[in-house]
């Protein structure tokens, strides 16, 4: 009768076995990670270009709203059931103090030209507000109607206007300007690591989300 022995795992294997699972599990956290990214970034500028075409299809839709300061000077209020079309929709775009940016969407209901922005809580109705996550930047770069270059004044604060009845596009603030919003997702060290461009033109403001930078 002969005995068969069997051969156990040997230190080299067991140290080759741990080194292999080791980088498998170092590759998928990484890639989890790289995926996680990927997706906050998506997610960021596809929510930038949601909240500026539901601005605009707004802007199309003849939504009134109640007049409840009697904006139109007719002397009927909203218990009356007496309704205003908005002068517009505003987006507000909006960098606080730890670099997060917002972007909240109002109707216009009155043209204020005292107010910088035309911003004003009184008059403007709120919707809604998105906010993005602390790695996503934006640069601003506008082109007048002949092609020429202009410097965006407050890029941490600014707001774009799409008007009634016909959504009419406007950067609230400079004459007609073609206005491309450049999206980035940042590392650390403030260094883009990914980014795509919104560009909103000044004939039609319809939002084109572009890999390549159109100005």
């Amino acid at each position: 009768m002969k005995l068969k022995f069997q051969k156990g795992i040997t230190l080299v294997e067991l140290i080759l076995v741990v080194a292999i699972i080791s980088i498998i599990s170092a590759f998928a956290i990484f890639s989890g990670a790289t995926l996680s990214e990927q997706v906050r970034f998506a997610s960021a500028y596809r929510n930038v270009e949601a909240i500026l075409s539901e601005a605009r299809n707004r802007a199309l839709s003849g939504e009134s709203y109640p007049d409840y300061s009697d904006y139109d000077g007719d002397e009927l209020f909203d218990t009356d059931g007496d309704l205003i079309l908005p002068y517009g929709y505003i987006v507000n775009f909006k960098t606080d103090a730890d670099g997060i940016i917002s972007a909240s969407l109002y109707a216009d209901l009155l043209r204020n030209e005292s107010i910088a922005g035309q911003l004003d809580i009184d008059d403007d109705s709120f919707i809604k507000t998105i906010t993005l996550t602390d790695d996503i930047e934006f640069d601003l770069t506008g082109e007048d109607k002949f092609g020429g270059a202009v410097a965006i004044a407050s890029p941490d604060d600014f707001s774009v206007l799409y008007k009634t009845p016909d959504a009419s596009f406007e950067l609230i603030g400079y004459d007609p300007t073609t206005l491309q919003i450049t999206v980035k997702q940042v590392d650390d060290a403030g260094e883009t690591k990914r980014q795509r461009h919104i560009l909103l033109h000044h004939l039609f403001g319809i939002p084109e989300v572009l890999t390549e930078p159109h100005i």
